[in-house]
């Protein structure tokens, strides 16, 4: 456990770092200008999820916090309390958009 823990604190934080200062849900200025039909959904969700930076960078306190907690024999259990919902959406995210698409 102690391993998977400092594994998996240092492996949350380039994501939620990227998000605090913005940087992760880019989405190239072309991609606005592609008729909404002709837009791939994960560029979509992409577009949707950066939209509000607001969102984004309570996105990445959400999982810089946990991460951080987990470093710590005494707060371990609060983070990895913290960090499941926000990994169960990450999957459900990455598992629905990549393989959720109706057939034909």
């Amino acid at each position: 456990m102690t391993v998977a823990r400092l594994v998996l604190a240092p492996g949350m934080m380039p994501y939620g770092v990227s998000k605090l200062f913005l940087r992760q849900f880019q989405v190239a200025a072309s991609a606005y200008a592609q008729p909404l039909g002709e837009t791939p959904g994960t560029t979509l969700t992409w577009a949707f999820l950066g939209y509000s930076p607001v969102f984004q960078f309570r996105l990445g306190t959400f999982e810089i916090i946990p991460a951080i907690l987990l470093l710590f024999a005494r707060t371990r259990r609060l983070g990895a309390l913290l960090l499941l919902p926000v990994v169960l959406n990450v999957a459900m995210f990455n598992y629905f958009l990549a393989y959720g698409r109706a057939p034909g």
